[in-house]
């Protein structure tokens, strides 16, 4: 399940992408239309990054602020001496907003499927646009011939570029690789300058890759449909495309009087038959900026810089600050970790096992430390290595409360020579052991919730001092409750 992580991503999308919206009104009347862009298209660029981008947090994963070590397994706190308290290995979702899993399972659902109809329908257009134009005739008008070849010398466009004829009012650049020019059978208004002033705004589109570029925007943009005003960056984009390329004829030699006039007398008839992802030079909305931009001297007249880049770039790194505030309550199903594990035999081995059957609270609350770690270790008594089954905690005094790591029934509870006062409780197939008690506060068939208390820290049985030995049993295996502490952040 990757709920947690995609309300993380989307968060940071919104911080980035919103930001960015904010900073290209602020500086629209200071800074070039291609620069404006580039900001935008960059903010949306980054969205995969953003996905990889790990949640900050003040703790490391796996780390749970033990002076600033992670615990590779029980050995490893015993061979470092660590004293710490129980507060220090506290899941840090612990103040996560709890999602129901089926709530999370259904926003996964329905954000995977919309994604996938938009990136779908995306592809959907690009693909089609071959299609139409294969029913196309090529141009053969001489006159936009060689504006055209005008245009491609000016912008010096090396690539190949089609020509065809349609009965649009105005050409448009289409294609897959957006390498094609759809020019509109000849008519009144196509003067020979007209013609250089268009073909300088849509050989532009070719020179920037526009048709490749918005169709990369739209698939990452998919990825974050849900977010408001992800329509108004795509239409930002689209406004600063056609002015970057006004600026294009603009610098190309049209006077900016005579190129408003055109977009004008181009809005006022109306909308004109296109083709699947056809990029037009005008689409009669908002056009009274463009045109005061254009008579204003266009892009040339405006100074540009790095600054929005930089901000960019503040921005992506900011969102590595936002942290992941949504966690899944209920178990995780698939999820698995390898532990260390001791066989009935007294087999010391490494494997696989469900977080579902895994216990991970914390028996003692206090400071304590571990004074024998699991596996192999030296007797204590004798000095001759064995496999020890559990962990030893110790805080060198008897009568510490003793809490239980899991709900479950209390299968056991008695004294006998070796384990001293000792408790077993058990759910499904696994049990936890508690040894070595002074007093138990729980009997037989007890229910007992996890936190509950069951008995005291002691030192009864085959003891050399106070301590807890505490056990953790996967169908009679035991595993090391150090590495299930580690890894719990995990599920």
């Amino acid at each position: 399940m990757f709920f947690p992580g995609l309300m993380s991503f989307l968060i940071k999308a919104t911080l980035v992408l919103g930001s960015a919206l904010v900073v290209r009104g602020f500086f629209r009347e200071r800074i070039p239309a291609s620069i404006r862009f580039w900001l935008i298209f960059g903010a949306i660029a980054v969205l995969p990054l953003l996905a990889a981008m790990p949640a900050f947090d003040s703790v490391p994963r796996g780390d749970h602020g033990l002076r600033g070590q992670g615990i590779a397994d029980s050995a490893q706190l015993l061979d470092e001496g660590f004293i710490f308290s129980s507060s220090q290995l506290r899941q840090k979702s612990s103040g996560a907003i709890l999602v129901p899993e089926a709530l999370a399972r259904s926003v996964e659902s329905v954000w995977i499927l919309v994604a996938l109809a938009l990136m779908g329908k995306t592809l959907f257009v690009r693909a089609t646009s071959s299609r139409a134009l294969s029913r196309l005739e090529p141009c053969g008008d001489c006159e936009w011939l060689e504006a055209f070849e005008r245009a491609r010398v000016h912008h010096g466009i090396e690539c190949r570029v089609r020509l065809y004829s349609y009965a649009s009012r105005s050409p448009f650049v289409t294609g897959p690789l957006g390498r094609s020019i759809v020019v509109p059978i000849a008519d009144g208004i196509w003067t020979r300058e007209r013609r250089e002033a268009v073909m300088l705004h849509e050989v532009g589109h070719i020179k920037r890759n526009d048709i490749l570029l918005m169709a990369l925007v739209e698939l990452i943009a998919a990825t974050v449909w849900c977010i408001p005003f992800v329509p108004f960056l795509l239409k930002a984009l689209v406004e600063d495309r056609e002015e970057a390329c006004d600026a294009f004829a603009i610098t190309g030699g049209v006077r900016p009087s005579d190129y408003a006039s055109l977009l004008l007398d181009l809005a006022s008839t109306g909308p004109a038959p296109s083709l699947p992802g056809a990029q037009g030079i005008v689409d009669g909305k908002r056009l009274g900026r463009r045109i005061g931009s254009i008579i204003s001297g266009g892009e040339a007249l405006m100074t540009g810089g790095k600054l929005p880049a930089i901000l960019l770039g503040l921005l992506v790194m900011a969102s590595a600050a936002v942290p992941s505030v949504f966690a899944v309550s209920g178990p995780n199903p698939g999820t698995v970790i390898t532990l260390r594990y001791i066989t009935e035999a007294g087999t010391l081995m490494t494997g696989s096992f469900d977080t579902r059957s895994l216990p991970t609270g914390i028996p003692l609350d206090g400071l304590w430390r571990v004074s024998m770690a699991f596996g192999e270790v030296p007797n204590p008594q004798t000095g001759k290595k064995y496999l020890h089954t559990g962990i030893d905690l110790s805080d060198e005094k008897a009568g510490d409360r003793v809490k239980a790591t899991m709900a479950g029934i209390v299968v056991d509870a008695g004294f006998s020579q070796a384990r001293g006062n000792y408790v077993v409780i058990g759910a499904g197939e696994t049990t936890t052991c508690f040894y070595h008690l002074d007093t138990i506060r729980v009997a037989k068939d007890d229910r007992v919730e996890k936190g509950a208390v069951i008995g005291t820290v002691g030192s009864s049985g085959t003891s050399t001092g106070p301590h807890l030995h505490y056990e953790i049993r996967i169908r009679q295996t035991a595993v090391d409750p150090a590495a299930i502490w580690k890894a719990r952040d995990s599920f």
